[in-house]
Parts: C-alpha cells; sequence; structure tokens
C-alpha cells in the first residue's frame, strides 16, 4: 500500500473514531433531557441540580462510577463532557455536559472559564456532599505556577440565560455563584472574587462546535461580551434578587425529593444509556 492510502484510510479511520464517540456523547445529552422533561425538572434551576445528582452518582459514568480526577482524561475539545463516559471529570468536563443538556433543553448556556482563589464553600450553599472516595487530588493540578493559573483561568463553570438574566452554576463544586462586578462573581454566602476569563471561555465554546469559522468565533466573542455586560447590570441594579439562600435551599429540597423518588428511573436511564457509554469508551482514548 502507498503511502497516500495509508494517509487516506488513517484518516478515514480517526474521522469515523471520532465522529463515534461524539455521536454517542450527544445521543447521551439528548436523552438526559428527555429524563428530566419526564420528571419535570427542566427549568434551569432544576435541570442543573437534577444533572449534578446524576453526574456525582454515576447516571453518565461506566460501571456507574465517577472520580473527579485532573488526570485519566482525554479532554475532546468537539466533546468536552466525554470523559465523563469514562469515569473520569473535572470542572471543564462537568460544565461542558451541563451545558450542552441546558441547550438541548432550548436554554442558552455556555462553559465560563475562570479564575478561582478559594478553600472552601459554605457547606449549607453545596447542593449535597460528594464522597471523598470520589475526589482524587493529583499533582498535575498544582504544575502551573500562580501567575500562569490566573492568567489561562483554573475553573470552569456554567452560565445560563433565563428570563433576559444570566445565571451562573458550578457543576463541579455544587454550588450557584452571583455577579458582584464586571467580569467577577461570587460563590454565594462568600466573599471571595471570581474573575472570569473572557478569551478563554471564547475559545472553550468556540472548539466545542468543531468548526474553524471565524464567524463563528466573532459570534461566540460578541455574546460573551454581551454575556459579561449583563451580569455586571445584575450585579449593580440587584435584578438577580430570585439567587438568595431561600430560593436555592428550597430547590435543593424539591429537586433531592425528586431524583431520590425517581431512583428506579434513574437505573433504568443508566441501562438505557449504556450502550453510548460503551462508545465513548471503546472510541475515545488519551
Amino acid at each position: 500500500m502507498c503511502n497516500s492510502e495509508y494517509e487516506y484510510n488513517s484518516k478515514v479511520d480517526n474521522f469515523e473514531v471520532k465522529n463515534s464517540y461524539r455521536e454517542a456523547y450527544m445521543e447521551i445529552i439528548s436523552k438526559t433531557a428527555d429524563l428530566l422533561k419526564d420528571i419535570k425538572m427542566d427549568n434551569p434551576f432544576d435541570a442543573s441540580l437534577a444533572f449534578e445528582y446524576l453526574l456525582w452518582n454515576g447516571y453518565f459514568s461506566k460501571d456507574k462510577k465517577l472520580k473527579y480526577s485532573m488526570n485519566n482524561r482525554c479532554l475532546a475539545l468537539d466533546a468536552l463532557g466525554a470523559d465523563i463516559m469514562r469515569g473520569y471529570s473535572a470542572c471543564l468536563n462537568n460544565s461542558d455536559m451541563l451545558a450542552r443538556v441546558l441547550e438541548e433543553l432550548n436554554i442558552p448556556s455556555k462553559i465560563l472559564n475562570c479564575y478561582v482563589d478559594i478553600e472552601s464553600l459554605p457547606d449549607d450553599l453545596r447542593f449535597f456532599k460528594v464522597s471523598n472516595e470520589q475526589i482524587s487530588k493529583d499533582e498535575s493540578q498544582d504544575s502551573k505556577t500562580d501567575s500562569e493559573a490566573h492568567f489561562a483561568g483554573n475553573h470552569a463553570v456554567t452560565v445560563f440565560n433565563y428570563e433576559d438574566l444570566d445565571y451562573v452554576i458550578d457543576s463541579t463544586n455544587l454550588a450557584f455563584l452571583e455577579p458582584c462586578g464586571y467580569k467577577q462573581l461570587n460563590y454565594l454566602g462568600t466573599d471571595d472574587v471570581v474573575e472570569i476569563e473572557k478569551m478563554n471561555s471564547v475559545l472553550m465554546n468556540y472548539f466545542s462546535y468543531n468548526s474553524e469559522s471565524y464567524e463563528l468565533y466573532s459570534r461566540e466573542s460578541n455574546e460573551f461580551e454581551e454575556i459579561l455586560s449583563n451580569l455586571s447590570r445584575q450585579s449593580e441594579s440587584g435584578d438577580n434578587k430570585k439567587l438568595n439562600k431561600d430560593f436555592i435551599l428550597s430547590t435543593y429540597d424539591k429537586v433531592l425529593n425528586c431524583c431520590i423518588n425517581n431512583t428506579e428511573l434513574f437505573e433504568a436511564f443508566h441501562t438505557d444509556i449504556t450502550p453510548q457509554i460503551d462508545t465513548v469508551c471503546k472510541t475515545l482514548k488519551r
């Protein structure tokens, strides 16, 4: 076989493999949205929390096990959340999958890259506790210098638009954030400032479309400028009063009760998406 023939076949094989894991991932996204509709958890607040419950209880993962790990991931730019199916995830994986699920529910949503310098969050403002066995502290997390991490951002969350307001949720730390200035957020219940990294946010969302279109990049940049302006305006006007401790805690209770009462349905859901999980695990390689 000549080199050109080999190169052509390699490209075809790579395309088919790439298409396989992405299609399987997107099918899981679609089925997740359908599940949330079935249990009437399809407004963005309920959907985000129900997603967190499904995520951390392993319903998207092989063997129904998920571990927070900076290592062991593939980070395919066109399907960032697909590592979740393999049983490993960190903030970028989680925020991508949640954004895609919300989009499937017709809720405008994006990955938001940021820089976080915070040790802990108030326990009563986390959705629930993740077991210690699910958290892996890898050496690679601390490999960047502080200045490098600050420039690039060290965390990813999800921003969604609902009734003309923008809201931010952290599906990794199971908490909501609120705007406190231009390009700045606070975790509810803290005064620690989270700084939004616009350029990285644009790039992460642009790459997720698997496109090289300048028009798309320009559109993403403009949309993020609008999101940042909207969040800043909300912090000044207090328009985001809905996002308060009482509302969050009552929503936590409602969603948690719904999830506990639908355990059998969630088990059936995991069985239903197992073929897609297997496809991701077989075709998404490091």
